[in-house]
């Protein structure tokens, strides 16, 4: 398991800070003047706010084409590690980004923006804050255990690589999904003011858990077909987007299990708070896992048992 800080995300995250444009940008990605590391970002970055990039960046987020929710962050790895764009996006936007065109020429902008605005000097120099943050996370973790009690509950063990990557200027979100075999959790900073982040004194360790289970639950309920009486349920509670409902459901009870196998956390307790949360049936799918894990069945095969829990 790695940990670091990926420049290409924390280019994005300075970029769309720059840009704003709709809720879901003002809302994470934001200058916090009383904190040391964003004072520095702003500092070295507002010149370049009318660039073409972020103009474009704008652009996009004002039109709803597809800047919300991991999109942003997930765009970012399109470029290479060099900050380069090759022209390909992965068939994964053709269904989340509404104008494809559009978010090439702004790829293609982000590439000048990290010329024009120097920002592998400014990441470099502060490469020693980056290590700061990712020594703070890697204490939290015992990841040899962590990739063990994976492979114990899915029943197979895991070829793929494991990679928290952190993102300083991403506010109070986090976001985990599969690139190029590579299951990554990218981890959002708490500002200095805010103390949101505690999940029952586990902090972080528990958000990447969380974030690692999105690989192994999302694309099983990628295809699924969902009757319109359980959309209308959620549409009633204010759930918009019933998948994104059945994936959050599934991934906390997946995280508490896991959670409670590492450390000694008081299941009652987490359970309890994503019930308040609005997820009543995390509980159901927690006992339901226990039950799979007595039998001889894979995680996939067994995977519409959840499913059905949570719609009946």
């Amino acid at each position: 398991m790695k940990i670091c800080v990926d420049k290409r995300t924390e280019l994005m995250a300075i970029v769309l800070a720059l840009a704003q444009g709709n809720e879901y940008l003002e809302e994470h990605f934001l200058f916090k003047l009383n904190d040391p590391y964003r004072d520095k970002v702003y500092k070295h970055f507002v010149t370049f706010k009318t660039h073409k990039c972020v103009k474009l960046a704008k652009k996009i987020a004002q039109n709803d084409v597809g800047f919300s929710y991991d999109n942003p962050i997930r765009l970012a790895f399109a470029i290479n590690e060099n900050l380069l764009f090759n022209g390909i996006l992965e068939e994964y936007f053709k269904d989340e980004l509404k104008n494809i065109d559009l978010a090439k020429e702004f790829l293609y902008a982000l590439t000048d923006f990290a010329k024009d605005s120097k920002f592998v000097s400014f990441f470099n120099k502060n490469r020693s804050y980056y290590k700061e943050k990712c020594l703070e996370i890697e204490k939290l973790l015992n990841k040899k255990v962590l990739i063990l009690e994976f492979e114990s509950l899915l029943k197979k063990k895991i070829k793929q690589n494991f990679i928290v990557n952190i993102v300083p200027m991403l506010i109070n979100a986090n976001h985990g999904f599969k690139i190029n075999n590579k299951i990554i959790a990218n981890i959002g900073l708490l500002s200095q003011d805010s103390k949101t982040i505690d999940k029952f004194n586990n902090g972080y360790s528990h958000i990447i858990i969380h974030e690692f289970c999105h690989n192994f639950v999302n694309l099983n309920t990628l295809n699924l077909k969902i009757s319109d009486s359980f959309i209308d349920k959620l549409k009633a509670q204010d759930y918009k987007n019933p998948k994104a409902y059945l994936n959050d459901t599934i991934v906390r009870a997946m995280t508490i299990r896991i959670n409670e196998k590492i450390s000694n956390i008081n299941v009652k307790k987490f359970l309890d708070s994503e019930h308040e949360m609005g997820f009543g049936n995390v509980k159901k799918v927690y006992e339901e896992i226990i039950k799979y894990e007595k039998q001889n069945v894979g995680w996939r095969d067994y995977f519409p048992n959840f499913i059905n829990i949570i719609i009946n």
